[in-house]
């Protein structure tokens, strides 16, 4: 089930349905919290009234219900989400974000020192630890730190919360690259989470984790703020999404009302001068963080001690002993066999090319590497990382074995390398219509996501009968599935261009499906993005397509790709790629790659094709010979490959002939300038002052 998870944020949650201010101008981000619960409301009226039974019977302030143990132990894992990128953070900057959690939750930040006097005798020492979990829900030896691969760490929503711990046992932290609304993080109260446990938790930006690494320390107090909301606490200024609308409440007795603080304003007096507002509570948005007051602890404390979503379960001696957690496991150095796994400097490359190899293995140290490198040179390695050269075409597996004083584990990626050769003995063109292949096949390579939804065969096409089509409308979002192409000799290629047939449909407005069309010279070993196109432009029908789109005749378009020519080389591929974003099935047909073989095939002479001036301010001459009479199209496209302005019939007579663009409302820029006629293309870059 796709939730919508974007509720109770500590420093920035926006929907993209609402319009929200997500960062303020030194670019720090901050929260959606009230529109972000009302939208979950909206899917799930039913949570709004169990969360407002569960208020009503409970008390936010007054004498918390202290238990004997002087300290509340929580049990925490960090689930980082990642694609290989640098939202595959260290382990020991998820250590570094327990440490400042400790020290700002026992009163051991050294920057208390700096608490106005207003407030200095209100700051409060929660008493509450946080210990990474040494035991997982199966009992098995764990460091509290797992890595999981998927695309979501792009959506940063409640679908990455597939792999959820007990969450009446561990508080859950996942950690993402992004997040679709611009969000650093959220986390529900407990009255939500009591009545939907599986969205219980946070979300975090990577970023805003801890202070080394790719985090830093001003940031780091983001985690903070999220177990506030967690343990129950609103912003100072009480249950509304952006600060400075209105004075409010918080619902604690020592907070005073506030309007909310972005800014460092330590003698902030807006709701009731001269009252001092708090504006260095860890709830407030103003970055200056560095307490909790007294009653916030109270509501906390009474928070930990109630049943509602477990919370008083979490610290119980029975759950310290089942997840590691209790003072003598914890003591423990015992340390548990890592868990294998690595990553390629690149999964496609020519023959001769070299691929470096990471070991990117978790849960423990590991003391010894055993690579196995089908096709490579070397074959074997027992280094952390290796480069590795394949000097014959062909498909290739990688096996990983790691190990240390506990154990060890492997891993085998199959068909992970791709090696092409050098130089394409391959044709100089494509005209693929499907109606005779299936895929994938030698020619037309199929790279699948995170889920089983992928480009298959379709019984329908914009000529003919058939035609690739992918199935986005199950697709999880932020899943990305690639269709990679033939490699092509163009070298001695002039004006190459790309044309295919699409057709889309969106499920509604909102939906963030993305079409990209790249080419790489390198046998893929990088890509040059050529196209793209988002749900709304991609779309080749205005009707919203609920069910299962299948397009009708009229419901397909012609897209054309240009090649520049330095892009072009004896090894070009092309790739067609699609990130789901809850948007309809699309279909490809028709891909086309043409180009002339010399210049005596092309009907204008394009060493005669002129743009005068360039850059040009208002408007620019376009000078070109024709062998033939005949009709020229004028297309301008932007640097993403938007067609910009088209001008379609203008007469060509052979010899010279002269046509003028206009600037009009076009941006200063860079563009492309694509002059059709007949089969010949020939594109020059212009440049808009």
């Amino acid at each position: 089930m796709k939730l919508i998870s974007f509720s109770v944020l500590a420093f920035a949650l926006s929907l993209a349905s609402l319009s929200l201010q997500a960062q303020t101008d030194d670019g720090l981000k901050h929260c959606g919290q009230t529109q972000a619960i009302q939208s979950l409301h909206a899917k799930h009226p039913e949570l709004q009234q169990h969360e407002a039974q569960l208020k009503q019977n409970k008390s936010n302030t007054g004498t918390a219900n202290k238990a004997a143990t002087a300290t509340y132990i929580i049990p925490i894992v960090f689930h980082i989400v990642h694609e290989y990128g640098y939202e595959n953070i260290s382990d020991a900057q998820v250590i570094d974000a327990v440490r400042i959690l400790n020290e700002d939750y026992q009163l051991r930040n050294a920057d208390t020192s700096t608490i106005v006097p207003s407030f200095k005798n209100l700051k409060a020492n929660l008493n509450i630890e946080f210990r990474l979990a040494k035991l997982d829900p199966n009992g098995n030896c764990t460091n509290g730190i797992i890595h999981v691969v998927s695309p979501l760490t792009n959506v940063g929503d409640d679908n990455v919360k597939s792999d959820q711990w007990d969450p009446s046992k561990y508080l859950n932290v996942w950690v993402v690259k992004s997040m679709m609304a611009g969000a650093a993080g959220y986390a529900y109260y407990p009255s939500t989470a009591d009545g939907w446990p599986a969205i219980d938790g946070v979300v975090i930006l990577q970023d805003y984790i801890g202070s080394i690494g790719t985090g830093a320390y001003f940031r780091g107090r983001a985690l903070t703020h999220e177990i506030g909301h967690y343990l129950d606490l609103e912003h100072t200024w009480g249950d509304t999404n952006q600060p400075g609308v209105a004075c409010g409440d918080d619902g604690v007795a020592d907070t005073p009302d506030t309007q909310g603080w972005t800014s460092c304003n330590l003698s902030g007096s807006i709701c009731n001068p001269p009252i001092i507002e708090n504006v260095q509570n860890y709830m407030e948005y103003a970055y200056c963080s560095r307490m909790f007051t007294l009653d916030q602890k109270t509501r906390m404390i009474n928070a930990l001690t109630s049943t509602i979503a477990n919370r008083s379960n979490l610290w119980s001696p029975s759950n310290l002993l089942s997840t590691g957690t209790d003072n003598a496991s914890f003591s423990s150095t015992l340390t548990c066999k890592p868990i294998a796994d690595f990553t390629a400097s690149s999964k496609f490359a020519c023959v001769g090319s070299s691929i470096t190899f990471s070991d990117v293995s978790y849960n423990a140290p590991t003391s010894s590497w055993q690579w196995l490198f089908t096709g490579g040179t070397p074959s074997v390695s027992t280094t952390q990382t290796q480069v590795v050269v394949y000097n014959t075409p062909g498909t290739y597996p990688v096996k990983l074995k790691v190990a240390n004083s506990q154990g060890n584990d492997s891993i085998t990626k199959t068909s992970y390398i791709t090696i092409q050769p050098a130089a394409s003995p391959g044709a100089s063109t494509i005209s693929e219509s499907f109606e005779t292949i299936t895929i994938p096949n030698t020619n037309w390579t199929v790279n699948s996501g995170t889920d089983s939804y992928t480009w298959q065969m379709a019984t329908v096409g914009a000529t003919g009968s058939k035609s690739v089509k992918l199935n986005t409308k199950q697709a999880t979002d932020g899943d990305v599935d690639e269709l990679v192409g033939p490699s092509l000799n163009l070298n001695s290629s002039y004006n190459a261009y790309l044309t295919f047939k699409v057709a889309f449909a969106q499920t509604n407005t909102s939906n963030t499906d993305k079409f990209r069309v790249l080419s790489s010279k390198n046998c893929g070993q990088t890509w040059d993005q050529r196209y793209i196109k988002n749900s709304t432009a991609l779309a080749t029908t205005t009707t919203i397509v609920t069910g299962n789109f299948v397009p009708t005749a009229a419901q397909w378009r012609t897209e054309t790709v240009t090649l520049p020519t330095i892009l072009i080389s004896s090894n070009t591929m092309f790739k067609f790629e699609f990130t789901s974003g809850s948007g309809n099935t699309i279909y490809i047909d028709d891909i086309n790659v043409t180009s002339a073989a010399s210049t005596n095939d092309l009907l204008l002479d394009g060493s005669s094709v002129q743009v005068m001036p360039n850059p040009f301010e208002n408007q620019a001459s376009i000078k070109l010979n024709a062998r033939q009479d005949g009709k020229l199209t004028i297309e301008l496209v932007d640097v993403l490959g938007k067609s910009v302005y088209t001008s379609t019939d203008n007469p060509v007579s052979a010899g010279d002939n002269t046509y003028t663009i206009q600037k009009n409302n076009l941006t200063e820029g860079v563009y492309f300038l694509n002059m059709t006629f007949g089969e010949t293309r020939i594109t020059r870059k212009v440049i808009i002052q």
